[in-house]
Order: structure tokens, then C-alpha cells, then sequence
């Protein structure tokens, strides 16, 4: 008799089993799928057909009493810079020189990440000025009653808008260690109400205590203009900052709960941002409007705190190079204004938003020195002031075998500069930092050892072979007039034996 035929009961039963399987796993992935707030972008690239540019008078140089050699000079160093977008230069309130890279126009705009901080402070002193907010040492929590219960930290109470706008509030730092992201910050940009989020964590330090680069601060701030005036962040922005300047925001993201970010996630093109600084360098006056206070810029970018190795205003950083003091709006990755009040100067960069890569805060660093060495150093040159430093210093790693033992010495190279022909340097000095270079003066330097003016190498014997060390190599002129500094560091790996 003829049996009937049957499906093959494993393989059957491994297809229900998948099945099943699949569903549940869908299920999981439903419930616990992030879906962003619809108010809340993808940082990109934006390129829109809104308010062109400031329209900013063009000049030569030469004009504005510089030589459009430097700056040739400087921009084609700048092109071979990775993830560097945009350089932009005014003088006198000209535009002297601009310069686009990688496809990029100066109708393109880009996120400006924490340059968007100095902006805030001034919007912060336009809503003082205007009697919206009462003073910086109005208390914050004065404009939040409805969070009195969330606040799980009694020193809230304590925190003034001064505090938040130079970065003492308290709340926990953007990085828990140096290079790292506070998980603070990131559940904060994660929850649906980041002001209750905010308020139902208690703080990290006493406020007014201690300098620590917080996002939430100024977080905080955007909120308390919209609270303040009855207005959005943005629409106080573009009444009383931007459209009097001519100029705009093109995107500007929102929290969950609808305040415009504080201090990120805004999007510029360079021609407006250093339309932004011109207005500080003018004293919140310009083309005979009051835009600002005098007051206000004076102490935005008076010395309030120390920061890390720079000194911070009203969420601005301050910086001393030969002599002249400066200014500067510093956001990720290497966005900047740089102000210069005696050369009535703007520097402005515009970097990729996000550098997929682990050493993006290096990258600001190297935008930064791009500045002060290619840049503002050989300008100054020109004008008589102090001499401009070593070129491309490098440092590398020699080990030396023999029978008995291993050496291991640093290699330091660096070039003369070209355009200080006319300063007579007399020997360089070479000193060894304990971090990573952010500030480029000599306070914490170690100085290992000078040589004569006809020498550009130098070798370290190191002790630790797993240590990293960093390098400053300077000029030193017949008067004893030190050139800031060029730099390089070398690292054995761990396992180096």
C-alpha cells in the first residue's frame, strides 16, 4: 500500500520556529526603536535659497595695508587641510580674503556648533538691555517656577544667568574625561524634556566654583529668553540681532519640547559670522545702528574665568598673541571667529560639522594654529611686531640597539622662517609640555634646552617609552623677544620593547 507523502517534520518545524522568532524580534525593535522628535534634524549639510550672504564691500590687501602674499601663501597651505571648508578675512571692514574648498561656495552654510554660544551671549545682553531679563545676577530658577518641584538639588536656586554665561554653574561638563562624551550629555539630548532632565540631576560642582564646559548651560539660557520675552530664541534673534545686521540663521534645531537649542546646532555661512564679529569689533554699533550695548561686548570679552588654558567671558575665549589681545567664538571641529580689535580683523573658518574620526578635537586644534603661525604670525611680521616662529617643527621616535641596551631618543626637526629675514634670531629653545597643545604661551613649559640660530634639530633621550611627549620649539631674537611657539609631539607604543 501506497503511503502518504509527509512534509519533513524538522524542516517544517524550523520554518514555524523562524517565523515566530522573526515576529518577536520585529515586536522588540518596534518597542524599542528611538524615533527622534519630528522637530529635531539630522545634522547636515544645507544649502538654501533663502537670505543670500552679507554682501560685504570687497578690497585688496594691500588697500587695508597687508600683503595679499601672506595670504596666498596661508590659503594654499589651508586647501590641503582636511575638513577645512571655508576661510574668510576682513580688515577695516572690508572683505580682504576668501577662500573655498572641497566644492564648497560662500553660499553654503554649515553648523557652527558652539560658535553659536557667542551669539547667544549676545542675545542674552540684547534681552538685558531691553529689560527683559534684569541683570546677570538675576537668579535662573526665577524663570523656571513650574520645574521648583522637579529640582532634585537645592543649590539650583543658587545659579545666576552670570554662572551660566561663564560656564560656573555647576551642572556636569560635556566630557567626563579629556577626549570622552559625559553619558549625562548624551541621555540629556536623548530625553523628551531636556530643561526636567536637566532639573532632576543634581549638579557636579557648587556653582560659581569652578569652570566646566557645559552644553546644558547655555541650554539653559535659550530657555530663559523664550521664557523672558515671550518669544522664541529664534524670533528675538531675528528681530533684535540679525535682521539688523542683514544677515541670517538658516536652519536652527529645537529640543523636544520646542526651545531652540542653546548654544549648537546652528547653521551660518562665514560671511555672516564674521558679520557677527565686526559687530563686536565696533562695539554693538554698526552702520549707525545700536545693535548692543558697549557695556555689554566690554565685559563679554573681559577676562571672568579661567578656562582649560584660555581665559572665557560671557561665552567668549580670550587669547593674548604677541601682545594683542584677542577674542575668539570656538565651535567643534574647527568653526571660528576670531577677533583682532587692533587690526579691526575677523578671522572666520568653517570646518566639516561632525569629522567622523576620533581626533576631531585635534582637528580645531590644527585650524587654530593654521591661524596664528600661517596667518595672524606673518601679518604681524610684516607690520614690525615680533618675529614669526619655526616652520613644520616635527617629532619622531629613534631607538637605538646595541648589545647592552635599548635607547630611545625624540627627534625634533624645524624649519626657519623665510619672511623673518629682517629679525635677527640668535638661538631657538626647545621646551617639553605635560598636555596636549591648546594654548600657545610658555607658562607650564619645561624648557629643556636652547641651541644656536643655525640649528633645526634637536635630540630628546626619554625615560618613560609609553609616554607621550609634547614639544615647543621657539625663536629667540638678539633683544631677547621670544616668537610664539611651534609644536610637535611623539609617543612610544605601549608595547615597545
Amino acid at each position: 500500500m501506497r503511503k502518504n507523502k509527509t512534509p519533513n517534520q524538522p524542516l517544517f518545524l524550523f520554518f514555524i520556529v523562524l517565523l515566530v522568532l522573526t515576529g518577536i524580534s520585529q515586536e522588540r525593535k518596534n518597542q524599542f526603536k528611538f524615533n527622534p522628535p519630528s522637530a529635531l534634524r539630522p545634522i547636515e549639510r544645507i544649502r538654501t535659497e533663502t537670505q543670500p550672504p552679507y554682501p560685504w564691500p570687497i578690497s585688496a590687501p594691500e588697500a587695508q595695508g597687508l600683503d595679499s602674499e601672506i595670504f596666498e601663501h596661508a590659503f594654499h597651505i589651508a586647501e590641503h587641510m582636511p575638513y577645512l571648508y571655508s576661510v574668510l578675512v576682513t580688515r577695516n571692514g572690508y572683505l580682504i580674503g576668501e577662500r573655498y574648498f572641497h566644492f564648497h561656495t560662500q553660499d553654503d552654510s554649515q553648523s557652527i556648533h558652539s560658535v553659536s554660544k557667542s551669539i547667544l551671549s549676545a542675545l542674552v545682553g540684547i534681552a538685558i538691555d531691553r529689560a527683559y531679563i534684569q541683570s546677570i545676577h538675576q537668579r535662573a530658577m526665577d524663570f523656571f517656577p513650574d520645574h521648583a518641584e522637579t529640582v532634585v538639588d537645592q543649590r539650583f536656586f543658587e545659579i545666576t544667568i552670570r554662572q551660566l554665561l561663564t560656564m560656573t554653574a555647576g551642572l556636569p561638563p560635556n566630557e567626563s574625561s579629556p577626549g570622552f562624551r559625559n553619558p549625562y550629555e548624551l541621555e540629556m539630548l536623548a530625553s523628551p524634556n531636556w530643561i526636567e532632565f536637566i532639573f532632576s540631576h543634581p549638579l557636579d560642582f557648587n556653582p560659581g566654583e569652578e569652570y566646566h564646559y557645559s552644553n546644558a548651560d547655555t541650554h539653559l539660557l535659550s530657555a530663559i529668553i523664550t521664557r523672558a520675552t515671550g518669544m522664541s530664541t529664534k524670533d528675538f534673534a531675528d528681530r533684535y540681532l540679525f535682521e539688523p545686521l542683514n544677515i541670517s540663521v538658516r536652519d536652527w534645531e529645537q529640543d523636544p519640547e520646542g526651545y531652540y537649542t542653546g548654544g549648537f546646532r546652528m547653521y551660518s555661512t562665514p560671511r555672516d559670522m564674521a558679520r557677527f564679529g565686526d559687530l563686536y569689533l565696533h562695539n554693538g554699533s554698526i552702520d549707525g545702528r545700536r545693535i548692543l550695548s558697549a557695556q555689554w561686548i566690554r565685559d563679554s570679552i573681559r577676562f571672568q574665568v579661567p578656562a582649560d588654558q584660555f581665559g572665557y567671558g560671557y561665552l567668549w575665549r580670550l587669547y593674548n598673541i604677541f601682545g594683542y589681545n584677542c577674542y575668539f567664538a570656538w565651535g567643534y571641529g574647527g568653526q571660528f571667529i576670531m577677533n583682532i580689535p587692533e587690526l579691526d580683523m575677523v578671522v572666520v573658518t568653517i570646518t566639516l560639522p561632525n569629522p567622523v574620526r576620533l581626533d576631531s578635537g585635534l582637528h580645531a586644534d590644527y585650524i587654530f594654529k593654521w591661524m596664528v603661525h600661517h596667518l595672524l604670525s606673518p601679518i604681524y611680521s610684516s607690520l614690525g611686531e615680533p618675529p614669526y616662529c619655526p616652520l613644520e617643527a616635527s617629532a619622531n621616535k629613534y631607538e637605538n640597539r646595541s648589545l647592552t641596551q635599548v635607547e630611545y631618543i625624540n627627534n625634533l626637526k624645524w624649519q626657519f622662517n623665510p619672511r623673518n629675514s629682517t629679525v635677527n634670531v640668535t638661538r631657538y629653545r626647545i621646551y617639553q609640555l605635560d598636555h596636549r597643545i591648546y594654548d600657545l604661551t610658555n607658562n607650564d613649559w619645561f624648557l629643556l634646552d636652547e641651541v644656536s640660530a643655525g640649528t633645526h634639530e634637536y635630540w630628546h633621550p626619554v625615560q618613560e617609552v609609553d609616554q607621550k611627549y609634547y614639544y615647543a620649539i621657539t625663536a629667540v631674537t638678539d633683544d631677547n623677544r621670544e616668537s610664539i611657539a611651534a609644536v610637535a609631539n611623539a609617543q612610544y607604543p605601549q608595547n615597545n620593547q
